[in-house]
């Protein structure tokens, strides 16, 4: 999982080196949408998926990620891997 994914560099990264699932997030339609551009272009669109988060500050956008995580994400997913650019 990538928090602040951008155009998904990392993450398409880690899909195209073997990560069976990747998931980033971004409070930026524009950059999630290029994110999951970038992922079509590279054939990784059904590895790779990038969520827009509606929260402005950091500290509250930990807190969407932690409830992301545990209530519905995880425990359904293993991570192996986190990346907070």
């Amino acid at each position: 999982m990538g928090a602040f994914t951008y155009t998904g560099t990392f993450e398409i990264h880690a899909a195209h080196y073997g990560a069976k699932s990747v998931l980033g997030i971004d409070i930026s339609e524009q950059a999630v949408m290029q994110a999951n551009k970038n992922a079509a272009l590279n054939g990784l669109e059904k590895i790779f998926e990038s969520v827009v988060s509606i929260t402005q500050r950091l500290h509250i956008f930990r807190l969407f990620i932690d409830k992301f995580l545990r209530k519905t994400y995880y425990p359904a997913h293993r991570m192996h891997l986190v990346i907070v650019n």
